[in-house]
């Protein structure tokens, strides 16, 4: 008799860890998907930025890297309200953090669309946000990242 207590309580053991890695890498893929998605969608809005940049139109410019900045930083992944060994995640490198991928590209394209409507208080303002973060660089540095990153994106396929 105690060899079949034991058996279905290392059966049921079993079960209960099976799940729990199952439900673990269901969880995963998902905040993986998700995050792939919203970084599509970030890109797929630069794309648009360059493709106005090229005809000049440096409002729509502006407006594709505010929405761009705007999905990076407000879409958050949908995570399951039960509690998981989040530490264990992120010691695997699945775990996402916040992407900040996009963050000097979307800031130099906007501070450059600005500056190119004449909007100088508004582009300086973002200017000095980018010179907070990275010190070491100038509003020339800014400037080329956001030329060359629209040259790019304009170039890319699409």
């Amino acid at each position: 008799m105690r060899s079949f207590i034991t058996h279905v309580l290392t059966f049921l053991l079993g079960c209960v860890v099976a799940a729990f890695v199952v439900l673990s890498l269901a969880r995963k893929t998902s905040l993986v998907w998700q995050d792939n998605f919203k970084t599509r969608i970030a890109y797929t809005f630069q794309q648009g930025g360059a493709r106005a940049a090229e005809q000049q139109d440096w409002v729509g410019v502006e407006y594709a890297f505010q929405a761009s900045q705007a999905v990076q930083n407000g879409a958050a992944a949908h995570e399951w309200d039960i509690s998981l060994p989040l530490f264990g995640w992120s010691i695997t490198g699945l775990a996402k953090e916040h992407d900040q991928t996009f963050w000097l590209v979307d800031h130099a394209a906007m501070a450059y669309a600005l500056a190119q409507q004449g909007k100088t208080d508004e582009a300086n303002a973002i200017y000095k946000k980018l010179a907070d973060r990275y010190p070491d660089k100038d509003r020339e540095y800014f400037n080329q990242v956001a030329i060359q990153f629209l040259s790019t994106l304009d170039s890319a396929p699409r």
